[in-house]
């Protein structure tokens, strides 16, 4: 396994680039049923008292991201475990990560309540690409997505693909919050390296660090019913 690591990371900083991606396969279905997918985003919101779960209490890790506890989370899948609340709730959302299994690893969408800041950051998963969507966003001009030296400030059915191991940031001086579906997928390489990457994935999958995030989706999924 330490191998397979050491190929894959000498291959992902090759090709490293925070932003320019070409746009992941799953997309263009994305694209196709996006007021579907926004319509049920409306649908839970209007239903739902609370909005989402604060992101530390799923990965502690996020902590230091997430003090004020302003940014939150519906999930609706990680890594091979789709929520009750996707099925329920989000039903066509779901129908189309299931679709694309095979290449999304994560799915949720990202709550940034009013005021909220979250600190410039680097992830550490090299082995996926980021997707974000705009899924309700009232006021562009009041949000913002800085990834490295871009900045973005994405409306209502906009895309932007990045790669997240770079420093980035977001902010929301809206008084309303700002939602987005975060989709991860595995980044597009050929035969020889994907299959590495997809033996690597396995291994993350099975990590603690993913088996506790997991475990405490289930157990705060309550919050949400």
């Amino acid at each position: 396994m330490y191998l397979i690591k050491k190929i894959l990371f000498h291959k992902f900083y090759q090709s490293r680039k925070p932003y320019g991606h070409s746009m992941p396969a799953f997309i263009s279905d994305m694209q196709l049923h996006i007021d579907e997918i926004i319509s049920e985003w409306s649908k839970f919101k209007n239903e739902k008292m609370v909005m989402g779960i604060p992101i530390d209490e799923v990965s502690v890790e996020q902590k230091s991201l997430n003090e004020d506890k302003k940014w939150k989370a519906v999930f609706i899948y990680g890594y091979n475990y789709f929520t009750p609340i996707g099925n329920e709730y989000f039903p066509v959302t779901t129908l189309l990560i299931k679709k694309w299994k095979k290449e999304i690893t994560l799915a949720f969408f990202s709550i940034l309540e009013s005021g909220k800041h979250i600190p410039p950051h680097m992830g550490n998963n090299h082995s996926v690409i980021r997707t974000q969507i705009g899924i309700d966003i009232s006021c562009p001009e009041k949000t913002c997505l800085r990834i490295m030296d871009k900045t973005i400030q994405l409306k209502n059915k906009e895309i932007i693909v990045f790669d997240d191991t770079f420093e980035h940031e977001a902010w929301n001086t809206d008084s309303l919050p700002r939602i987005v579906l975060i989709v991860d997928s595995r980044k597009k390489m050929s035969t020889f390296y994907d299959i590495l990457n997809r033996v690597w994935m396995k291994k993350v999958e099975n990590s603690i660090y993913v088996q506790n995030a997991i475990r405490n989706i289930k157990n705060q999924s309550f919050y949400l019913w």
